[in-house]
């Protein structure tokens, strides 16, 4: 479902109002870096509005639009901007912004830059939160198809494709229905289980 358009920093503060595919990957507990707890005080809490010109978000958009551009030149598709924020139809608390749909399929691009550490998330199989996103942002946008590009440490170029699966997207809105309705809605903290813990 379309939404507003917002730019990537207008979109960050706005995705503090539902669930979006990164903060999917934390409920579902397979995200390195945070857990169900900390997407709990992101959301239920009063914190600064992210401003363009702070950090590494800047320079992620600058660089978003020329990986698009090489995503085109390898594989052969065309793309072009996605249509700004997007609701879900069904449940209004999961959303998500798509860098770019892919003409032709009813696909969806993601643009990444990759640093060090980073890097080994995308030489083998992608790691799980990944899928996570993928999934959630192909119920949003309603696709059959999820592309991550990815720049690596400003030297080397991948991109992989991933597919819909709908086994898989039941069981990630069941998780962020119980988080959503039953802890933010009622401002009750949630656990983190063995399950949730980030790894």
């Amino acid at each position: 479902m379309r939404g507003r358009s917002l730019n990537r920093f207008d979109w960050i503060n706005e995705s503090r109002k539902g669930i979006d595919a990164c903060d999917a990957a934390a409920i579902m507990g397979v995200d390195k870096k945070k857990n169900i707890l900390d997407i709990y005080i992101e959301k239920t809490r009063r914190t600064k509005k992210i401003n363009i010109m702070e950090d590494a978000l800047y320079w992620d958009l600058k660089l978003e639009e020329l990986v698009a551009r090489e995503f085109a030149f390898r594989s052969g598709k065309k793309v072009r901007k996605g249509s700004g924020q997007q609701y879900d139809k069904d449940y209004k608390y999961m959303i998500t912004n798509i860098d770019r749909t892919v003409n032709g399929e009813n696909g969806i691009l993601e643009c990444k830059v990759v640093k060090n550490d980073e890097a080994k998330d995308f030489e083998e199989d992608l790691l799980n939160s990944y899928l996570v996103q993928a999934q959630h942002s192909m119920k949003v946008k309603g696709a059959d198809a999820y592309y991550i590009a990815a720049l690596i440490n400003s030297e080397r170029f991948i991109y992989k494709k991933i597919d819909r699966d709908d086994n898989f997207i039941s069981k990630i809105i069941e998780t962020e229905k119980d988080f959503w309705i039953n802890h933010i809605e009622k401002k009750v903290k949630p656990e983190i289980n063995k399950k949730q813990i980030s790894y």
